[in-house]
């Protein structure tokens, strides 16, 4: 690793994950908080995934995906950006501004369709005829169809090397129930991070790390597989994982979710 690198985030965020555009440059990072969060077992589970990653090239895909999704998303973030800085001003400069957006969109809608419906329209060559088709529903897809094409070559990806990469790290460890336990308790966390993992490079992290409050069309597709069906897999890979155990991680970790809520109220903080 390069000199002075540290791999641990000093971040209460529960975050895992290994970019890199190969298995000579990845990078296993690991915030504090996990480390926080999760014992010995548990915790091997996750490097061995993470190591599972690098070792099956998938950083590199990874990190070309974050960066192909990041350029599709760049025209609905500026509007969306936009949008909050808007709502935070005034809720009504906002929805102004999304009836503006919303409404030029609208007008090329009907200007397409006055075009096709008018009748010197069947007179023009079929290349101008395909350059107006081209030219009217261009800022659809750079708005809508984009980013949505991005999110589904994501989720069609990285949700299948998520089932390889648990499957490898079980190789690694021999032990199946602790990194179900620990994609358990992952998952029940509901704390506060700094660490701004955005829908662009979230499958890069162990679990999807978007929180439910997010945006629907952020939701719509999402880059990680269940995590209820990655743990039945773990347990078919073993002797099984009793019901209990799992109630007993998933409870640990919202509890711990919360205390790291509670700790980090500003008069708290101040006070300690």
């Amino acid at each position: 690793r390069p000199a002075g690198f540290d791999p641990l985030v000093g971040d209460p965020a529960v975050v895992a994950e290994a970019p890199g555009r190969d298995p000579a440059h990845a990078t296993l990072t690991l915030t504090r908080g996990l480390l926080m969060l999760l014992p010995r077992r548990e915790l091997e589970g996750v490097v061995a995934h993470e190591l599972a990653h690098i070792v099956n090239h998938d950083s590199r895909l990874n990190t070309a995906d974050a960066a192909l999704i990041a350029t599709l998303r760049l025209p609905i973030g500026i509007v969306s950006g936009a949008y909050r800085i808007l709502r935070e001003a005034h809720a009504g400069l906002a929805i102004l501004f999304l009836v503006g957006f919303f409404g030029f969109l609208g007008l090329l809608g009907i200007a397409m369709v006055d075009f096709f419906v008018d009748p010197e329209t069947a007179q023009l060559p079929r290349w101008i005829i395909s350059r107006q088709v081209f030219v009217a529903m261009s800022p659809f897809f750079m708005f809508l169809g984009a980013p949505a094409l991005g999110l589904f070559i994501r989720q069609a990806i990285a949700r299948q090397r998520e089932y390889l990469a648990d499957a490898e790290a079980v190789l690694l460890t021999r032990d199946p129930e602790g990194l179900a336990l620990a994609l358990t308790k992952i998952g029940a966390w509901r704390g506060p991070g700094r660490l701004a993992v955005g829908p662009s490079a979230s499958h890069l992290c162990i679990v999807d790390p978007l929180r439910p409050d997010s945006l629907w069309w952020d939701r719509m597709f999402p880059c990680h597989p269940p995590i209820h069906d990655r743990v039945q897999l773990l347990a078919r890979m073993g002797t099984g994982i009793a019901e209990s155990a799992l109630q007993a991680a998933a409870a640990e970790g919202a509890n711990a979710g919360h205390r790291a809520t509670v700790l980090a109220q500003p008069g708290l903080q101040e006070s300690s």
